[in-house]
């Protein structure tokens, strides 16, 4: 995740939608992970709602100095117009609960939205990447057998070393001087694509990008 040094967001981020086919397929411990990576906490929760209600909540996060919200098990098409808003906008502006005056907030929270076969609404899509889990099993609920029977303590645990690979990548990526990669970027997200998404490409990984053709 791009924070800076004080703990804050530092770079815009595109929206990230965990989805499966089923339920069970591990979608919200996903963003626990990344989440636990990046604050040492796991991700607050909130449940779909409408657009207005969901505007008050944009507002109540920010304020409570969330770096990370998630959207949990959303079941209908996940965007509206203040989603939008938030995600592109270095700022927020939006009216103080239970008064009528409007704060004028940083937008410095990573948004993530979890749901089994999820799908987006205005324009989300190009404001957002997809994850999708295939657990190729119909209840992934009773899988046994995994390496780290508490992933989430496995994590706890190593965090230092899983924080440290990432910023090692990153800045090894501005000590080679920035190298070009191929593709054209993300828009809106500039600071977001030459930090994270380049120098993944460097290293000869996937594009983040291309899961934007399944949205």
């Amino acid at each position: 995740m791009p924070f800076s040094g004080n703990g804050t967001r530092a770079l815009t981020a595109p929206m990230f939608l965990i989805t499966g086919h089923t339920p069970g397929s591990g979608k919200s411990l996903l963003v626990d992970v990344f989440a636990v990576v990046a604050t040492g906490e796991t991700a607050p929760r909130m449940a779909e709602t409408g657009p207005e209600e969901f505007e008050k909540r944009i507002t109540a996060t920010l304020v409570a100095g969330h770096r990370l919200a998630l959207v949990d098990n959303c079941a209908s098409a996940v965007g509206n117009s203040s989603l939008d808003a938030v995600l592109t906008g270095p700022t927020w502006e939006g009216r103080e609960l239970g008064k009528s005056r409007n704060l004028r907030l940083p937008a410095r929270t990573v948004w993530f939205a979890t749901g089994n076969n999820l799908k987006v609404r205005n324009d989300l899509a190009r404001r957002a990447l997809m994850v999708r889990l295939d657990a190729k099993q119909e209840r992934p609920e009773l899988r046994t057998g995994f390496k780290h029977a508490n992933l989430l303590k496995h994590v706890r645990d190593h965090r230092v070393k899983l924080v440290v690979a990432a910023l090692t990548i990153c800045a090894a990526y501005r000590q080679a001087g920035h190298p070009a990669v191929t593709g054209t970027g993300m828009g809106s997200f500039e600071s977001w694509d030459v930090a994270v998404r380049r120098p993944l490409l460097w290293l000869g990984m996937s594009d983040p990008l291309d899961t934007q053709s399944t949205i």
